[in-house]
């Protein structure tokens, strides 16, 4: 489900989850995880990343496909039968300087 995290009365951020991807071909691609944005004064940047900014989340080192997209995909080469999985999260700032966190993406790509 989507988890709201708000930074002041108005401007909240959801990302959609979880996404994944199976393929029998490499790399294997992702569903689209999109950011949805509540209050806030536009323009809005958006800046994906590992969940709380910490690599060990994403220990296998997928892709990040669109990182300063309000939506993205994410991208793993396998060469071989794999499964690979991440957190992942964005950070929204608005146009007055204030920034939210999404609530954590999980990211699961698996090469059959």
């Amino acid at each position: 489900g989507n988890v709201l995290r708000t930074v002041y009365t108005g401007f909240s951020v959801s990302a959609n989850t979880p996404v994944s991807g199976t393929s029998g071909v490499s790399p294997v691609t992702s569903s689209v995880s999109t950011v949805t944005v509540t209050g806030g004064t536009a323009p809005f940047t958006y800046q994906w990343r590992a969940w709380q900014n910490d690599p060990s989340y994403n220990p296998e080192g997928i892709t990040i496909i669109s990182p300063t997209a309000n939506a993205t995909d994410f991208r793993k080469t396998m060469p071989v039968p794999d499964t690979v999985s991440g957190e992942f999260e964005c950070v929204v700032t608005d146009a007055l300087g204030a920034s939210v966190v999404t609530n954590n993406v999980s990211v699961t790509l698996t090469k059959t």
